[in-house]
């Protein structure tokens, strides 16, 4: 398994396909991770359109469904997201939120995926199929008497 990033301040639970191998095989969330996926419904993704483009991170609403995230929005086909798919499909997304600001729990997951533009539900959508991810403050507390812990999933 390859190393996981992180900043010494949370806890990150972090899975990969095929000791980060790049597959279309997607990673697979946890029961916790999937609810808190379900319940959220804004995000940020990043897409970069090609070797030399300006990398760019929009707002984007989302919804969660068979292990794939849906991007959807208002005239999707003419948002930078969208023409930088078609160009690239590498993306990052994060869904994150506080649970409480006193104590500080922040809590969310960063993932790394291959996207791709295609009708789902009637309407265009760019929809991500996670190869990495990252969870924080969902299956355990972010903070642990003021240290992180790292775990590994399956």
């Amino acid at each position: 398994m390859q190393t996981p990033r992180f900043r010494d301040t949370y806890v990150f639970v972090y899975s990969t396909v095929n000791d980060g191998a790049t597959s279309m095989d997607s990673v697979t969330f946890t029961d916790k991770e999937i609810a808190y996926l379900e319940e959220r419904r804004l995000a940020r993704i990043a897409t970069v359109g090609s070797d030399d483009a300006q990398p760019d991170v929009a707002v984007c609403g989302f919804e969660y469904d068979d292990n794939q995230i849906h991007v959807a929005g208002f005239n999707l086909q003419k948002t930078i997201k969208y023409q930088h798919v078609r160009t690239n499909p590498l993306v990052a997304i994060v869904i994150d939120d506080l649970e409480s600001v006193e104590p500080w729990r922040p809590r969310g997951i960063k993932i790394y995926g291959r996207a791709v533009t295609m009708l789902h539900g009637g309407r265009e959508v760019i929809t991500v199929t996670p190869i990495e991810k990252w969870s924080w403050g969902i299956e355990k507390p972010a903070f642990v008497e003021g240290t992180y812990n790292l775990q590994a999933t399956e």
